[in-house]
């Protein structure tokens, strides 16, 4: 599949989207709703980086959040399910949706971890298509206390009920559990050589909300744009990679994107996670 280029050094956000992200978003959602007014739709949030000004077409997936009044049946989720394979196909950008369920009065009264209708990610395609999901379990996933919350500060309605409508506040404690739980998984064995832009940024952003406050909201780009500043010259020319590889226009496959088409100096990369891990132990 062939993906249109990018405007070198342009991030995008919902109100300055490229007008065929923006029709298939509008076509993802006018879809699902449909499908979803049996049970109550609600409404379609995005959150993620279409939400916080730091979209790179080359990059970034299209995080979405979709709400309901009522629970969905087993052979709603399958059906809503292979739709979104079905949307993924169709998308003009390397990055693939990233969609959650939930119902209303879950995303009002927030728990944590939160539980969900149905969970659609690149990761879940090839078991959905090969129906090998059990869509009668319900499941919880931790993440959520992210999205919910980057939804309540800075998320985007694409259709529905106004954001302060639907969803509650999410407790910081929850919020910050979810991010310090990813970044466990980053600095765990050589993760971070498994995905060395989203690793390091996402390493940068966390430190700079454990100084500056975890009220405070930090894209992946604001996180590495911090790190320059404010962390150790030594670490800094794998941090100006990480953004570099983030902002770049040049398009790569799916299978190349986590690191950018190309090698990097797993030392360094090392190096700045054992960094990272000595700062994270003393707070």
């Amino acid at each position: 599949m062939t993906y249109p280029p990018h405007e070198v050094g342009r991030k995008q956000k919902w109100q300055t989207l490229d007008d065929d992200i923006r029709q298939y978003i509008n076509e993802v959602t006018d879809d699902i709703a449909e499908r979803l007014i049996c049970v109550g739709f609600v409404g379609a949030y995005l959150h993620g980086s279409l939400a916080m000004d730091s979209f790179y077409r080359p990059k970034s997936d299209i995080d979405l959040l979709f709400v309901v009044e009522k629970s969905m049946p087993a052979v709603l989720r399958r059906e809503v399910a292979l739709v979104f394979c079905d949307l993924s196909n169709a998308r003009m950008i390397t990055g693939d949706l990233e969609v959650s369920v939930e119902k209303r009065s879950d995303v009002i009264c927030f728990q944590h971890p939160l539980p969900f209708e149905l969970h659609y990610g690149e990761e879940h395609k090839r078991a959905m298509r090969e129906d090998r999901v059990d869509y009668a379990v319900d499941n919880a996933d931790p993440d959520l206390a992210v999205y919910c919350t980057i939804i309540g500060r800075c998320g985007v309605c694409v259709r529905g009920k106004p954001i302060d409508q639907v969803f509650g506040s999410v407790p910081i404690e929850y919020y910050r559990d979810s991010i310090l739980a990813d970044l466990d998984w980053i600095l765990e064995d050589d993760h971070i050589c498994e995905s060395p832009f989203y690793a390091v940024l996402n390493c940068c952003r966390v430190l700079a909300m454990n100084v500056d406050g975890w009220d405070k909201t930090f894209s992946k780009e604001q996180g590495g744009e911090w790190g320059l500043i404010n962390l150790p010259d030594s670490h800094k020319l794998v941090i100006s990679q990480a953004l570099s590889c983030y902002r770049s226009p040049r398009v790569v496959t799916p299978a190349a994107r986590r690191i950018d088409g190309h090698e990097w100096d797993k030392v360094a990369l090392r190096e700045f996670r054992d960094y990272v891990k000595s700062v994270v132990q003393q707070n």
